[in-house]
């Protein structure tokens, strides 16, 4: 892509006006889609923490809430660590493919290209950090809030939404009519 250097440079200055983050590109997080169980030896692994079957589903979002990735192969019972690590974002940026960080919340691990907030923090440095890490990693939760509200049945069990499993680990879905 020719023109990476003038969209990075765009999704870095918009991030930088929401909350004062400098160099960021995108917002990962993950969200839980309900699910009706697979069946099988191995459904329990769509069990997530909070107990119901679902797929974990990770989004890089942009500033202006647009969807840059997505990722929807995984169960709920996989962390959203996990899932980044094995990503092809991941892999891109780990390359070096792609300029800019990404702040994810505490359930990912801190890199060079993925920034977290500070664990309980003492000086005002720190919580200046967590402050514009938290205004600008609240739009990916603001795109899952939209994405929801948009397609219902993402918030709550859809009876449409069966997983079927191709391979260890992962999952595709389909609806059913």
């Amino acid at each position: 892509m020719s023109n990476l250097p003038q969209v990075v440079a765009r999704y870095r200055n918009n991030f930088f006006e929401i909350g004062g983050f400098p160099g960021v590109t995108g917002c990962v997080d993950g969200t839980h889609i309900e699910i009706k169980s697979p069946g099988g030896e191995n459904a329990e692994v769509f069990t997530n923490r909070k107990g119901y079957m679902s797929l974990n589903v990770q989004v890089v979002a942009g500033a202006h809430l647009d969807i840059l990735d997505i990722v929807i192969r995984w169960p709920g019972s996989a962390h959203d660590s996990r899932i980044f690590n094995s990503s092809a974002v991941c892999m891109r940026l780990d390359r070096g493919e792609y300029p800019g960080i990404l702040l994810g919340d505490s359930a990912y691990q801190q890199t060079r290209y993925v920034y977290t907030p500070v664990p309980n923090p003492q000086t005002q440095a720190e919580h200046r950090y967590n402050n514009a890490h938290i205004r600008t990693r609240n739009v990916v939760e603001r795109t899952f809030g939209i994405w929801k509200s948009r397609f219902r049945c993402l918030s709550k069990y859809c009876s449409a939404v069966q997983p079927q499993k191709h391979y260890k680990n992962n999952c595709s879905y389909s609806s059913s009519t």
